[in-house]
């Protein structure tokens, strides 16, 4: 598979995200991605899962802690997986998308034929199975529950504040089957500013950008993506658990 080409024993879903954060990998993957795909397969959904996996792995490459403004948090950080943090920010880059996505349909009604919302739901499908290959944890719950939290973020408008407090409440989880840690909301860490700088760089042009790259890439082969709905995709992940012969 594709995705074998990114993957490290360290963070392998942090790793294969930052990698595919770079555009000519990007375009590299989604080519290949659909090409190979079969025509019953939502192309459009493939090429968006990628889109979101490429900007959360762009945060975490750009979110290093210890650059900038938050230069000691390598240390504060130390015994937080990256896997953990990627996969939170693949949730919340779907939400992001899909609202510029709605937006974009209740200005030009066409868009809904070019891009339904049963390719959004089948890219997050997509994004989660690979979550769960590459970090062994089914994250399809809580990731419900991360998508109601961010639409009312979205509704209150503080969907950065909302994405930053899953962030601080990861720090420290290792695996995506602890839960988020409880914190002192009256009283939160040094850190706490930082982080929110950090998020609204990324949330104040990232988003966007990624929506208008996905668009992009359909508009350049549309002759991959055809207008009639046909069923979601299921990429495999080089880490897959593979069936054990009888």
């Amino acid at each position: 598979m594709i995705f074998s080409m990114f993957a490290k024993k360290q963070s392998p879903l942090a790793a294969f995200c930052t990698e595919l954060s770079v555009p000519e990998n990007l375009i590299r993957v989604a080519g290949h991605e659909t090409t190979k795909a079969s025509s019953r397969i939502d192309k459009r959904a493939v090429v968006l899962s990628l889109t979101i996996m490429a900007a959360a792995g762009f945060f975490v490459e750009r979110f290093r802690w210890d650059r900038g403004v938050w230069k000691s948090s390598r240390r504060y950080l130390r015994d937080t997986n990256l896997d953990v943090i990627t996969a939170e920010a693949i949730v919340w880059v779907h939400s992001l998308l899909g609202k510029l996505w709605l937006n974009d349909v209740l200005k030009d009604h066409e868009m809904i034929e070019r891009i339904g919302p049963l390719t959004f739901f089948a890219a997050l499908k997509i994004a989660l199975h690979m979550v769960e290959a590459e970090t062994g944890v089914h994250f399809e719950k809580e990731a419900i529950e991360r998508r109601k939290f961010y639409f009312e973020g979205l509704k209150d408008h503080n969907i950065v504040e909302a994405f930053a407090t899953v962030l601080l409440r990861s720090v420290g989880r290792m695996s995506l089957a602890e839960p988020l840690r409880t914190v002192d909301e009256l009283l939160p860490p040094l850190e706490w500013m930082p982080l929110v700088l950090n998020v609204n760089t990324f949330f104040a042009t990232m988003p966007l950008g990624y929506y208008k790259a996905f668009k992009g890439l359909l508009k350049e082969r549309p002759d991959l993506f055809p207008l009639t709905k046909i069923d979601p995709p299921v990429l495999k992940s080089p880490h897959a658990p593979r069936p054990v012969a009888a």
